[in-house]
Parts: structure tokens; C-alpha cells; sequence
């Protein structure tokens, strides 16, 4: 879904205008940023929780030449569903192919 689909259906669901709904949706990304930026876990019931994870340095191959190359250590953010997401998906999943199959 595009920033442009989400905007607009904050507003159907919210009832704002998509000015209103465009300013809703920036300060949510920007409030995730910031706090991943600051090392904080975001927690969404339902949703999920947004984390960052370190990264150790490792070895890796350079694909286009084979050659060994070391991958420098780094933080990652992360994105880890909650059980109601994952059992929601499932079941919408179930349902497609049941009703496909």
C-alpha cells in the first residue's frame, strides 16, 4: 500500500481531511524513527513491536567478484508481528486458498 492509499484511508477512518490525515501519518513515522533512533522498543498492540538489533562484523562474498570481504558491524531496525497479526494473516491466508482452491 502507498503512503497516498494510507493517507487516504486514515481519513475514511478517521473522518479528516487528507491534510489532517497526512499530518497524522508523518508524526507517526517520525515519533518510530526518533525512537529507534534513541535505542527505545515501540510496542503497537496488534500490531507489533519495532526494535533495533546490533549486528556483528562478519565475513561475506563481494557477489560480482567472489572475492572475501569483511561486512562491517552495524544496527539494524526490526519489525517483529504480534500473535494476533500473525494468527489474522494466517486465517485471511486460509481463507483466500479455501476459497481459490
Amino acid at each position: 500500500m502507498s503512503k497516498k492509499k494510507i493517507i487516504a484511508a486514515i481519513s475514511d477512518e478517521a473522518n479528516l481531511t487528507s491534510t489532517q490525515s497526512n499530518v497524522v501519518y508523518e508524526a507517526v513515522i517520525n515519533t518510530i524513527q526518533q525512537s529507534l533512533l534513541q535505542g527505545e522498543a515501540i510496542t503497537v498492540p496488534g500490531l507489533g513491536t519495532f526494535t533495533t538489533k546490533n549486528r556483528n562484523e562478519r565475513n561475506g562474498r563481494n557477489p560480482a567478484t567472489g572475492g572475501a570481504i569483511v561486512i562491517p558491524a552495524c544496527t539494524v531496525p526490526v519489525f517483529r508481528p504480534s500473535a494476533e497479526l500473525k494468527r489474522m494473516v494466517n486465517e485471511s491466508k486460509q481463507n483466500k486458498e479455501s476459497f481459490n482452491g
